[in-house]
């Protein structure tokens, strides 16, 4: 999966009121309230950046039911930030 499509998958989570981080060797999401922000998960990236978003967007699936459809992502992507 390239870089294009994992953005496209962060940016749909972004869509449903969840924070998508990668902070130094962490991928972060949290959930937004209207009262609170609350840690979803937390996944170590090691030196695979990209394997750690991927591993990332597949435990969002699966924790919240949300389907990504990652095959008919096409939204435009947003720059990837990382420390």
């Amino acid at each position: 999966m390239s870089w294009e499509e994992l953005m496209n998958a962060v940016v749909l989570i972004e869509s449903h009121g969840f924070e998508f981080f990668i902070v130094e060797n962490r991928v972060k999401v949290r959930h937004n309230t209207d009262h609170c922000i609350d840690l979803v998960f937390e996944i170590e990236t090691g030196s695979n950046k990209k394997d750690a978003v991927y591993q990332s967007i597949i435990k969002f699936e699966r924790i919240t039911g949300i389907n990504l459809s990652l095959i008919h992502i096409s939204e435009p992507t947003r720059p990837l930030y990382i420390s």
